[in-house]
C-alpha cells in the first residue's frame, strides 16, 4: 500500500486550525490518501460488511463544533445508505463508551489523572463487541479531520480528489506557485477485530484566503473560525470523495 503522509510536526504547527487536531490519537503519521483504499479488495469488503457503526468525530475545538460534527455525521450516514449499507449512529458508540469507561476504575490514574491508553483500547474493543451483539455491526467508521499541504497553481489548489479556487484570488494570482495548508476528511473503516478494512480521504477546503489589499504585496491570510467547516456543499463533496472507492466495480 503506497501512502502519502504528513508529519507530526506539520500537525502540531498547523496555525490556522489551532487545536483542531487535538482529538487525533497519538502522533503517528496519518495517510492522506492511497491508491489502494481497501486492505483486500472491494468485493471482499462488500461481501463481509453490511452494517457500519459510526464512531463520534473527535472534538474540533471550534465554535459550534457540535453542529459541525452532526452535519458530517448526516452526510456520512446519507452517503453510506445510498451505497447500500445500514448505519448505526455514533450516539450508540458514545453511550456504550460512557457506560463501560465509567465501570472501569483503572482507566485513569488516581494520582495523575492521566488516561491509560492500553485500557482505553481494551474498552474500545468491548464497545465494538457490544455494537456487534446489539446492532449486528460488521465494522466501525472513524471520521477524522487532517491538515496537510496542497500544491497551488495559479488560483487553484489540488489535493485529495478535489480542486478549489482560493478565496480572494483573481487575475493577479495567475502566477502563484507553491504550497498552502488545507483540510481534509480522513475516513477509516475497521473490522470487528480492529483490522483496517478501508481508508481514504476527501479534500474539504483551503485554510487561507488571498488578500490582495495587503500593504506592499498580496499575502495569504488564515480563515476566520466561522469560515472553517461551515460550507455544507464542500463538506458533502469531501464525504463523497472519501467514500467514492466504494462505488467502483470490482476488477
Amino acid at each position: 500500500m503506497i501512502l502519502r503522509q504528513i508529519s507530526c510536526r506539520i500537525l502540531r504547527t498547523a496555525v490556522f486550525f489551532g487545536a483542531l487536531l487535538s482529538g487525533l490519537a497519538g502522533c503517528t503519521s496519518i495517510p492522506l490518501y492511497t491508491d489502494k483504499p481497501f486492505s483486500a479488495d472491494r468485493a471482499d469488503f462488500v461481501r463481509t460488511v453490511r452494517v457500519i457503526a459510526l464512531e463520534p468525530m473527535p472534538g474540533l475545538d471550534l465554535k459550534g463544533e457540535a453542529a459541525i460534527q452532526d452535519a458530517f455525521e448526516t452526510e456520512l450516514t446519507d452517503e453510506l445508505r445510498n451505497l447500500g449499507f445500514l448505519v448505526v449512529p455514533s450516539r450508540q458508540f458514545a453511550q456504550l463508551w460512557q457506560q463501560l469507561s465509567k465501570e472501569d476504575r483503572t482507566l485513569y490514574d488516581p494520582i495523575t489523572g492521566k488516561r491509560d491508553d492500553a485500557r482505553a483500547a481494551e474498552i474500545r474493543k468491548r464497545v465494538v463487541t457490544e455494537l456487534e451483539s446489539r446492532h449486528q455491526a460488521d465494522a466501525v467508521l472513524l471520521p477524522r479531520m487532517i491538515v496537510s499541504n496542497a500544491l497551488l497553481s495559479g488560483c487553484f489548489a489540488r489535493w485529495n480528489g478535489i480542486e478549489q479556487q482560493i478565496d480572494g484570488c483573481n487575475a493577479a494570482g495567475e502566477k502563484l506557485r507553491g504550497k498552502i495548508s488545507v483540510l481534509s476528511l480522513l475516513v477509516t473503516i475497521e473490522g470487528r477485530d480492529g483490522r483496517v478494512l478501508f481508508r481514504n480521504a476527501g479534500g474539504i477546503q483551503p485554510g487561507v484566503r488571498l488578500n490582495t489589499d495587503a500593504p506592499g504585496a498580496a499575502q495569504f491570510d488564515k480563515l476566520e473560525e466561522e469560515q472553517i467547516l461551515t460550507d455544507r456543499a464542500k463538506n458533502r463533496i469531501a464525504v463523497a470523495v472519501a467514500l467514492s472507492p466504494l462505488l467502483q466495480k470490482p476488477k
